[in-house]
């Protein structure tokens, strides 16, 4: 050890908004928002680690920009179901392979045009074949956005979609970006940044395939199989909800991607985001009302009668003030009618959970004060609360979905085994 020891230390920040570069096999690579952190030692040698917010791969560019996106997920192409790129005679004697690009879907979400697509990308010679099918979300953007705009603006809604539609969490596996400006290849580039998940070489428990989506006891609430009509306007619809439910959305979607929650956890992110959909969209204008205003002048007004009634030696005139003020300012919709409304908004569920648990929304409530406010007393078990929380997601995905245009989201639970075994367990907890 040197004499000077670890006082002589130094931490030099190092930062740098664009680096270009190659990889070990040749590609061109750009990295955007360097940073990093190189300690100077008195002894000895020092390894320095820098990050990046974003490398691109396949090009040098000087901007951060791009005119188009193109998104992979896991589940998207289970969830489109393409037509097959093999067809046979009958007997597999004779295969043709189709390369033929399939359109699902095209919408307009603003200016930027938003398509889901398929084909079969690969090599065909005359000794072998190899291809495989994926789906795409293909977004043209009218104006070049920068990376965290096209993720947050036009990306995260269809991601959000995959979620609430599956009911299980999805992937963003691959990403490519087409720099603008003149300067630019043209190419669509792999772009790699800490939202990424690229699938392992390892396989998942549950691998994405059609059979997954379209089981018995899949959560699948919609599929774009087999074709709906109307599918484009669904999805430009869905845009739309989700630029006004965003906040709604994130919290019903943080269970499915976060599955380390604990209990208490996932039901309070339940409950915020049911809470968060009741509102004068769908509700009408007198939504968060407990009474009409009509009713509520009354009541006030029995209110001050009441107190102008009572002994002056038990009440003084500025209480008497105050509580009056006090009423008239509180006509807000309890908790548990809120509840309430949206779980009976969605139709035949909502009459399961309602006939299996006919005091659902003051459980619900309990719960809430006891999770909310540490102390209060709680009437669930970290059980019930748990399968409570599970009624409440699937409410809030089929309330979503309804308002979307999906007009058999609530039929489909009612037929799905696992919304039927939330429900009897709801019902054996009370």
């Amino acid at each position: 050890m040197p004499e000077r020891g670890w006082d002589a230390v130094e931490l030099q920040t190092t930062e740098s908004a664009l680096v270009h570069g190659r990889t070990r096999e040749g590609k061109d690579a750009t990295l955007f928002g360097v940073a990093g952190r190189n300690p100077v030692y008195p002894f000895g040698e020092a390894r320095e680690q820098y990050r990046a917010d974003l490398l691109l791969l396949g090009t040098h560019v000087a901007g951060d920009e791009f005119a188009e996106a193109v998104a992979e997920f896991d589940w998207l192409e289970a969830w489109l179901d393409p037509s097959p790129i093999v067809s046979d005679d009958g007997r597999r004697e004779v295969f043709a392979l189709q390369r033929v690009r399939e359109e699902h879907s095209k919408f307009a979400v603003g200016d930027d045009v938003l398509k889901l697509t398929s084909t079969a990308i690969g090599r065909v010679g005359d000794s072998a074949v190899h291809l495989d099918r994926r789906s795409f979300l293909e977004i043209d953007l009218a104006k070049p956005l920068g990376l965290r705009d096209i993720i947050d603006s036009r990306i995260a809604p269809i991601h959000d979609l995959l979620t609430i539609a599956l009911g299980r969490p999805i992937r963003l596996t691959k990403l490519q970006l087409r720099p603008s400006g003149k300067h630019s290849s043209g190419r669509l580039c792999e772009a790699h940044f800490n939202s990424v998940q690229p699938r392992a070489g390892d396989r998942w428990a549950d691998e994405p395939s059609l059979s997954s989506v379209l089981s018995y006891s899949a959560p699948t609430l919609f599929t774009a199989h087999p074709p709906r009509v109307g599918l484009d306007q669904i999805l430009a619809t869905w845009c739309q909800l989700w630029e006004r439910e965003r906040n709604a959305i994130a919290l019903l979607g943080t269970p499915y991607h976060a599955p380390f929650l604990y209990t208490d956890h996932r039901f309070a992110s339940a409950v915020q985001a049911v809470e968060a959909l009741h509102g004068k969209a769908r509700f009408g204008p007198a939504a968060g009302r407990d009474v009409p205003r009509e009713s509520h002048s009354d009541r006030v007004e029995n209110v001050r009668k009441i107190l102008e009634d009572a002994v002056p030696e038990k009440i003084d005139l500025r209480t008497a003030n105050w509580a009056v003020n006090a009423a008239r300012s509180r006509n807000d919709k309890p908790f548990k009618g809120k509840i309430h409304d949206v779980v009976r908004s969605t139709g035949a569920a909502g009459e399961m959970i309602l006939a299996a648990a006919p005091n659902f929304a003051d459980r619900i409530t309990g719960a809430r004060v006891g999770v909310s406010h540490g102390g209060a007393s709680d009437s669930l078990t970290t059980e019930a609360r748990y399968w409570h929380a599970e009624a409440l997601l699937w409410v809030g995905r089929i309330r979503l979905l309804t308002d979307a245009g999906v007009n058999d989201a609530a039929d489909r639970a009612c037929r799905n085994s696992s919304f039927q075994h939330v429900v009897e367990k709801i019902k054996s907890s009370g």
